[in-house]
């Protein structure tokens, strides 16, 4: 959500990996300025696997206006 609406979400980025299995990783770059919260919605695994997710989110804060 951007500053200027931090009630409305937009959808900037998507990405989906498959894996046949051991650890896969995607990565997502995304160019955005003035975000003021992130939200991220993932999918259920396969039937009968084990689906782990770790998440990083880099980044800088600005200084206020």
């Amino acid at each position: 959500a951007y500053a200027a609406a931090p009630q409305k979400f937009v959808a900037i980025a998507s990405g989906q990996q498959a894996s046949t299995g051991g650890a896969t990783e995607l990565r997502v770059p995304v160019k955005a300025e003035r975000v003021v919260a992130v939200r991220l919605q993932f999918h259920k695994g396969p039937a009968g696997f084990n689906v782990y997710r770790e998440v990083q989110l880099i980044g800088t804060v600005a200084a206020g206006p």
